[in-house]
C-alpha cells in the first residue's frame, strides 16, 4: 500500500541534518490498512484471526518458545573457546529485564508475536550519553512508519515514531518474509486471509447450524396465498419458537396444510467436519508448525511425535532464532565489541529429546572425549562436581592419535604375585585330588 505523508523538507537526525528523498513521500505501510474482506464475505485482520484457535496456537506455540529460549552473552577468547559473560550489562537485559515494564519473557513474547502477525516487530535501543545500552522497549507495528532520507548523498533508512525520528541503529527491526529486506509481510495480511476467512466461516456456520435447532434454511409452504401481515406473523413466530438451542426439541405444529421445505445443503454433505480438519492443517502449514504442537494429533503416533518436535526446533524455530541473534548482534554491540561478543539463543533444552535418548547420546560423547563429566552437568543444568576430574576429558585407549603412545601397563606387586600363586597352587591341588 501508498501512504501519503505531509511533505517534510529536512529533519534533524542526531548531529546529522537530514534531507528527505522522493521515496518518503510514498511508503509502504503494509499493516496500516483497513480489514480485509475474504471472498467468505468476512473481513480478516490481525487481531480477529486470533479467534479461530489454530491461529492462536500457532502463534502462541513460537513465540512461547523464542520467549523461553535462555539467552547468553558470549566472548570468543580464540578460534575454538567462548566464555560465558554472566556478568555482563545486556545479559540482564536480554534475559531478565529489557525495562522496568515488563520482564524478558514478556517482552520477546510481543515481539515474535508481533513478527507472526503483522510480518514487523520492533523494539527501541534505549541508550545512555555514552551510547551505552540501557534497555529496550516495544513498539507496536501500528505505530512505527518506514522513511528513507539522504546524509551527504547517501540513502539511509530511519524511523518516525510519535513525530520523533529514530536512527535505524537504535531500533532493533525483526521480520518475516520480505521482498526488499526493509518491510516484511505478515502473513496473515499477505497470504493466509483466504485461508483464514474460509476457518472462520466454517466455525461460524456451524454456530448458527446449532444456534438454529441444527435446521438449514427452510421455506414454510402452504395451498393457499397468504397476506404479507401473515407472512410476517409466521415467520416471526417460527424464528423465535425454533430459533436457538434453548427451543431445541420443542415439538413444533403447522397449521392450515403447511409444510416445511429443505433449501441447501447438509452439513454432512458439505464435508462440513472434513473442511474443520483441514483448515486446521492449512493454518499449520502457514505457520510451519507440526499440527499435534496445537493438539491436533489426527495423524500423529508414539512414535513420530517425538521426531515432529526435534524437526519443530529445526525448521521452524532455527530461522527465527537467526533472524533474532543476527539483528540483535548488529545493534547492540559496538563495532568494537563486535570482534569479540556476540549473543546466543540456547535451544539445548529442546533438542535433547528422552531421557533414554540423553543418556545414550551422554555417554558416547562422554567416551570420545567430547565431553566432561561436568560439561554433562551444565547441559543438564546441575552443578559441576566438587572434585577436579570433573573437568577431566577421557577416551578408550583403542582410540589414540597419531604419534601417541599406549600407556604401559603397571608393574605387579608383591601381594599380586602371592594371588597368582595361591591361584596356582589351588588348581594343582584339584588335579592332584582328581587323580
Amino acid at each position: 500500500m501508498k501512504f501519503k505523508f505531509r511533505k517534510i523538507e529536512s529533519i534533524r537526525l542526531g548531529p546529522f541534518e537530514l534531507r528527505l528523498s522522493p521515496e518518503t513521500d510514498s511508503v509502504k505501510l503494509p499493516w496500516l490498512t483497513n480489514q480485509l474482506l475474504t471472498d467468505t464475505g468476512l473481513s480478516i485482520t490481525e487481531e480477529n484471526s486470533l479467534q479461530f484457535s489454530a491461529v492462536y496456537a500457532c502463534v502462541n506455540v513460537i513465540a512461547d518458545q523464542l520467549a523461553a529460549f535462555p539467552k547468553g552473552i558470549y566472548k570468543r577468547l580464540d578460534e575454538r573457546t567462548r566464555k560465558k559473560m554472566s556478568d555482563h550489562p545486556l545479559w540482564h537485559l536480554v534475559d531478565l529485564e529489557p525495562n522496568e515494564y515488563y520482564s524478558a519473557f514478556d517482552f520477546w513474547h510481543a515481539i515474535a508475536s508481533s513478527v507472526l502477525l503483522w510480518g514487523n516487530g520492533f523494539a527501541r535501543i534505549l541508550r545512555d550519553r555514552e551510547y551505552n545500552v540501557i534497555g529496550f522497549d516495544f513498539i507496536h507495528p501500528r505505530d512505527i512508519v518506514v522513511r528513507y532520507g539522504i546524509i551527504d548523498n547517501r540513502k539511509i533508512l530511519f524511523y518516525e515514531y510519535l513525530h520523533e525520528y529514530i536512527p535505524q541503529r537504535d531500533m532493533l527491526h525483526f521480520k518475516g518474509l520480505t521482498y526488499d529486506g526493509v518491510i516484511g509481510q505478515g502473513v496473515i495480511r499477505a497470504f493466509a486471509k483466504e485461508s483464514i476467512g474460509l476457518s472462520v466461516a466454517a466455525e461460524k456456520f456451524g454456530a448458527k447450524f446449532f444456534g438454529n435447532d441444527t435446521i438449514m434454511t427452510k421455506y414454510l409452504s402452504y395451498p393457499n396465498s397468504l397476506s404479507e401481515t401473515a407472512i410476517n406473523h409466521l415467520r416471526d413466530s417460527w424464528q423465535s419458537s425454533n430459533a436457538g438451542l434453548n427451543n431445541a426439541f420443542k415439538i413444533k405444529v403447522l397449521e392450515e396444510g403447511g409444510k416445511l421445505e429443505n433449501v441447501g445443503i447438509p452439513p454432512e454433505q458439505a464435508q462440513f467436519i472434513a473442511t474443520r480438519q483441514h483448515q486446521v492443517e492449512e493454518i499449520c502449514r502457514w505457520f510451519k508448525v507440526q499440527p499435534h504442537l496445537i493438539q491436533h494429533l489426527l495423524r500423529s503416533t508414539n512414535n513420530n511425535i517425538e521426531q515432529q518436535s526435534i524437526e519443530f526446533v529445526t525448521h521452524t524455530l532455527t530461522p527465527w532464532v537467526v533472524r533474532f541473534e543476527h539483528e540483535l548482534n548488529r545493534k547492540i554491540f559496538t563495532e568494537k565489541e563486535k570482534q569479540k561478543l556476540y549473543l546466543k539463543f540456547n535451544m539445548n533444552s529442546l533438542l535433547r529429546g528422552d531421557t533414554a535418548a540423553r543418556t545414550a547420546f551422554y555417554a558416547k560423547m562422554f567416551e570420545v572425549g567430547a565431553y566432561s563429566a561436568n560439561d554433562i552437568r551444565e547441559l543438564e543444568d546441575r552443578n559441576p562436581r566438587v572434585d577436579p576430574k570433573g573437568d577431566e576429558y577421557f577416551h578408550p585407549l583403542n582410540l589414540l592419535g597419531s604419534g601417541e603412545e599406549r600407556p604401559q601397563s603397571q608393574p605387579k606387586s608383591e601381594n599380586t604375585e602371592n594371588i597368582e600363586n595361591t591361584d596356582n597352587t589351588d588348581k594343582n591341588t584339584k588335579q592332584w585330588i582328581q587323580k
